[in-house]
């Protein structure tokens, strides 16, 4: 199926920040926006929503790690093997994807985690906790996409296993500080680097 034909899921800006709106990052606590999604969520197709300010698509985006050191990856550049174009060759330590219709049942959002998650590393068996939010209107893709950043730990050594990763390995805190202080880095990530600090550094 054409990727734009997927339905995926999505909530209207309005009702996603009705009570708080935010640029950045949020801890979990400050506002229980995942309860806001899942009361307020639909699916479209993915060519229209990828267009469409007025809607926000919810991502689980998780950071593996493993002791001290996060997992990181450098994205695939050529069109066929990634889905998004506008993250082509960019750095990142958060793993995840559209949340789609066949994940839907009690939480899809959850759902979604775990699929990407073995799709993407191979991992099939997570426990997840929920750090916080990620919302970054400066560029085209943050302006319809919202984060929900999730910490997995792995007790394995994993290495890329879908195309859209070029290639990967787990990195300590003060290495993915220099990654994006000299690479091009996908603004998620160096987001997720400020809820990632107290934790890691």
């Amino acid at each position: 199926m054409n990727k734009n034909e997927k339905l995926i899921m999505v909530v209207d800006r309005e009702k996603l920040f009705a009570r708080k709106y935010f640029n950045g990052f949020l801890k979990a606590e400050e506002e229980d926006f995942q309860n806001i999604i899942l009361k307020n969520y639909y699916f479209i197709k993915r060519g229209l929503a990828e267009n469409d300010y007025s809607k926000k698509q919810p991502i689980a985006y998780a950071i593996i790690y493993k002791g001290k050191k996060i997992f990181a990856y450098q994205r695939a550049s050529s069109t066929k093997e990634h889905g998004d174009e506008r993250l082509q060759h960019k750095w990142s330590w958060g793993l995840g994807g559209h949340i789609e219709k066949i994940d839907d049942s009690d939480n899809p959002i959850k759902n979604s985690l775990k699929r990407e998650m073995e799709e993407e590393v191979g991992l099939k068996e997570i426990k997840a906790k929920l750090l916080g939010y990620i919302n970054d209107d400066s560029d085209d893709v943050g302006k319809v996409h919202f984060g929900l950043l999730y910490l997995v730990e792995s007790r394995q050594n994993i290495v890329p296993k879908s195309e859209e990763l070029k290639t990967g390995a787990f990195f300590s805190f003060s290495k993915l500080e220099r990654v994006a202080e000299n690479y091009e880095v996908e603004s998620w990530s160096k987001i997720a680097l400020l809820a990632l600090k107290p934790l890691f550094s």
